[in-house]
Formats: structure tokens, sequence, C-alpha cells
């Protein structure tokens, strides 16, 4: 038993480039923050990404243009759909650029105040 020590954790080469950072996740409460030189960030969640063995040569998360580098990764817990909070927190009503009140149907779209 080698303890670990002298195991492969990844298969560098040329074609895979240097190795930027590990994390350990939970792949059904994490999403993963990858930040490149130009300030582009992309989030994935870790269950996008493909479990693969020691020997192989990774996974893609990003595809970088020459000279562009990953500078940070990150892991952060999953955040809740935005699109749900959004529907239970919308105000049913929302005033019009008259002052009055203007309700919202159904299908999300405005009618006009009642008449008086």
């Amino acid at each position: 038993d080698r303890g670990g020590s002298g195991v492969t954790a990844h298969n560098l080469t040329e074609k895979t480039g240097a190795l930027t950072a590990v994390r350990c996740v939970s792949p059904e409460n994490d999403d993963i923050l990858l930040i490149t030189s130009e300030g582009v960030i992309i989030r994935t969640g870790c269950e996008a990404i493909r479990v693969c063995g020691r020997a192989s040569q990774g996974v893609i998360l990003m595809r970088l243009d020459e000279g562009i580098k990953v500078i940070s990764v990150a892991h952060t817990e999953k955040e809740e759909d935005e699109a749900d909070e959004t529907d239970e927190t919308a105000p049913a009503e929302a005033p019009s650029e008259d002052g009055q009140t203007a309700q919202t149907d159904e299908q999300g779209g405005e009618t006009a105040p009642d008449a008086q």
C-alpha cells in the first residue's frame, strides 16, 4: 500500500496544459465559477461536469483564445432558481405612468386601469 504517495492525479500533457486548480465539490449542491484573465466569468453546476478517471486528459469547461488564462476557480453553493423567486415576490399590481394602478393579467401582461 503506497498511501497515495506517487499516485497520478491528472495526466498533464502539452495538449491539456497546466493544472489551474483542484476543488472537492458536491455535484448536487455546488456550482463552480471560472474567471479568466480577460474578466470573463462562467458559472456551471457541478452535476453537469462529467466524472472521469485519473489517467484521462480531463473535461473541457471553457475554451480559451490564445493568451487568455484561467486565473481563478471557486466553488459555491448552488442558488435557488431566480425565476421562481421573481414569480413569488413580484407585485400583483404596478402603478402606471398616470399614477393609477394597472392590473397584471395571468400571462404577465398589463391590463388597463379600471375606468371611473
